[in-house]
Formats: C-alpha cells, sequence, structure tokens
C-alpha cells in the first residue's frame, strides 16, 4: 500500500543507499527558494563580519602584546634611571 502512494520529491540527489529489507533511501538537498537564498545570503554576511572580527582581534592582540613587551622595559629603564641618576652627562657638554 505504501509503494502505490503517489509523492513528488525536487532536488539535487545526494545519496543512495539500501538497508538491510532490500528498500532503497534516496537523499534529497532541497532547492532552495527566495527566502533559503536570504537565508544564505544572511549566514554568509553573518561568517564574514565574525570572521574579519576575529582577524581585527587577533591583530589588536599582537600590537597589545608588543606594547606590553616595550612599556615593561621602559619601566624599567625609568627605574634604573632613578635608582642609579648620573649627575654628569657628557663633560663635553658643560664646556661648550
Amino acid at each position: 500500500m505504501l509503494m502505490q502512494t503517489p509523492f513528488r520529491a525536487e532536488g539535487i540527489v545526494t545519496n543512495i543507499s539500501t538497508d538491510a529489507n532490500g528498500t532503497q533511501h534516496i537523499g534529497l538537498h532541497r532547492i532552495p527558494d527566495r527566502s533559503g537564498l536570504w537565508r544564505y545570503l544572511g549566514t554568509t554576511l553573518l561568517m564574514f563580519s565574525m570572521l574579519g572580527c576575529a582577524v581585527y582581534n587577533s591583530v589588536q592582540a599582537f600590537r597589545r602584546y608588543q606594547r606590553h613587551r616595550t612599556r615593561i622595559a621602559e619601566i624599567q629603564s625609568y627605574y634604573e634611571s632613578c635608582l642609579n641618576p648620573t649627575l654628569i652627562d657628557d663633560p663635553e657638554s658643560l664646556i661648550r
């Protein structure tokens, strides 16, 4: 009775398999309609915006890491100059 039931299917065949009972199973990928195309477009735009945000945040994190390294070096040199001050920089500069 089930085999005599008329039906209509549209799409792209993605898989054909036969189970243990000998029944063929056909996998279909539907053809997108207008709303499906808008959904695909929205998903694509969302993916690209998230990818752009990830690249931007990666660049910012790398710059922050580099600034942190130079800042630590500047702080250390400042403390060294405070603890060990040089009273006269260059004796030649006093003669002129």
